[in-house]
């Protein structure tokens, strides 16, 4: 009887545990990037790429790529609706520079958003 009790316990333990970690990451809504399209680009040549990821992206207005010889940034259009809300931008065109000397290989990508300043007083 003390077996099953203690059972009971741990499984609802278990429970609660799994359930905080579930609210505790429904919490983060920040952009995951998840693809790029097309994926590689050309030394020596500029081209246009789409960054989608699971959240909005809405004021990203830079965009980081790892390494030399490669720049990126934001070319989509950052601005509110005709409500005035942010949109839900999970899509985002970029133009990608990459240099004639840039070295092949994978670059990790990261969108950066302009801090939001306070109004003056």
């Amino acid at each position: 009887m003390f077996r099953l009790a203690l059972l009971w316990q741990l499984m609802a333990a278990a429970v609660a545990i799994v359930l905080v970690s579930e609210c505790a990451d429904a919490q983060t809504s920040y952009p995951m990037l998840m693809g790029l399209s097309p994926v590689a680009a050309q030394r020596g040549r500029t081209s246009e790429h789409v960054l989608e990821s699971r959240y909005t992206m809405f004021g990203a207005d830079r965009v980081i790529v790892t390494g030399e010889g490669v720049s990126a940034e934001v070319v989509s259009p950052m601005k509110p609706d005709k409500d005035g809300k942010e949109p839900s931008l999970t899509k985002i065109t970029l133009r990608v520079s990459v240099a004639e000397d840039a070295l092949p290989g994978v670059r990790d990508v990261e969108s950066v958003e302009a801090p939001q300043l306070a109004p003056a007083p």
